[in-house]
């Protein structure tokens, strides 16, 4: 574990990739721009059938500290991780997903100093969505999910990090690494908890930013398939953390506000179902109301999200349309995938 009075001179960035041709330059690109306390990169990728590895070998060509790592078959984001942690030989570990492009310059350095003051914790960056690259459709899932709300603070108690643009010391990283049992989704969470029980916090440093873009994201089915395995894994990461990361999240705003997102997401699909099981059975029209209002409460958050929202970006109408639209699909959707993932893993566990 990291202890107090530990030094960070140097780090090693871990890239896990997997099909990120679309934003993979910019990633890497700001990476090479930092200065001598990144010591190396390792480029982890992960079985692409896209042209990631040739841009991973263009840095390792113009720049010594890049170092790729090529799966032949996909491995999974776990895996792929612990095994850039496994590999790692700087001070600290600086994750960084394949979609996420540093701001500054001196972002390693800083994060670094961070550390020096604080070395039990594991430093979070802050994230800036690119709108304008950003269609309708991924616009509308994530104000549903509302994946852009970050509190404008200068430091910031999370619950849970997702891991995109994350700097640990590298013997915590190495101490406790990512569950493989969560393939692609939920190894964040249950990370997190893990992080807690060893006395570790994560903290969000809005000086250390980072730009946050969603790669091949756009299309419906993806971001439906997305919403499916979200609910699945976070059935399983309740279990497996015995329902800890849920109070871990309620600690923190941010962590917290997206919990109880999730929660009335429940709530409106069982609203929803129930009200269809009504009329199926000829129930009275009034009793159709209750259930009807957890779905429009669910609908009028999501709205008041969106406008909050455009009131800092520009933001098309459509967007707000298709937001609205999908809230209850996605909502059954997710409801689904979470009693479809609560059966699967209470019966692995």
């Amino acid at each position: 574990m990291a202890l107090e009075g530990e030094s960070f001179r140097t780090a090693t960035a871990v890239v896990p990739v997997f099909n990120g041709a679309g934003t993979l330059q910019r990633c890497l690109s700001s990476l090479r721009l930092q200065n001598a306390t990144l010591k190396e990169v390792l480029v982890i990728e992960d079985g692409s059938r896209d042209g990631s590895a040739e841009i991973a070998r263009s840095f390792v060509r113009e720049d010594p500290r890049f170092v790729i790592v090529q799966h032949a078959v996909n491995q999974g984001l776990a895996r792929t991780l612990n095994e850039g942690i496994g590999r790692a030989t700087g001070d600290a570990i600086l994750i960084l997903h394949q979609d996420c492009e540093l701001v500054r310059e001196d972002w390693v350095e800083r994060g670094l100093e961070l550390l020096g003051d604080h070395p039990r914790i594991s430093v979070c960056g802050f994230p800036e969505y690119a709108f304008d690259e950003l269609t309708s459709t991924e616009i509308a899932f994530g104000t549903i999910r509302d994946t852009f709300f970050t509190p404008d603070v200068a430091v910031d108690r999370l619950g849970f990090s997702e891991f995109k643009c994350d700097l640990m010391p590298g013997r915590l990283a190495r101490a406790i690494r990512f569950d493989v049992k969560f393939r692609i989704s939920g190894e964040d969470q249950v990370l997190s908890a893990e992080l807690s029980e060893s006395g570790a916090a994560i903290l969000r440093f809005r000086q250390l930013r980072y730009v946050q873009r969603f790669g091949n994201g756009s299309s419906f089915l993806h971001q439906l398939r997305k919403e499916i395995t979200y609910a699945t894994t976070e059935a399983g990461v309740l279990l497996r953390t015995s329902f800890r990361i849920a109070r871990l999240s309620l600690e923190s705003r941010s962590s917290g506000r997206r919990l109880l997102n999730r929660a009335s997401s429940s709530l409106s699909a069982t609203g929803l179902v129930s009200c269809l099981l009504l009329l199926a059975a000829g129930a009275n029209w009034l009793i159709l109301i209750l259930p009807l209002l957890f779905v429009a409460a669910r609908i009028e958050s999501t709205a008041m999200r969106w406008l909050a929202l455009r009131r800092t970006v520009r933001l098309r109408i459509r967007s707000l349309a298709l937001s609205l639209a999908l809230v209850p699909l996605t909502d059954v959707v997710y409801m689904v995938g979470f009693l479809a993932g609560f059966v699967r893993y209470a019966t692995a566990m």
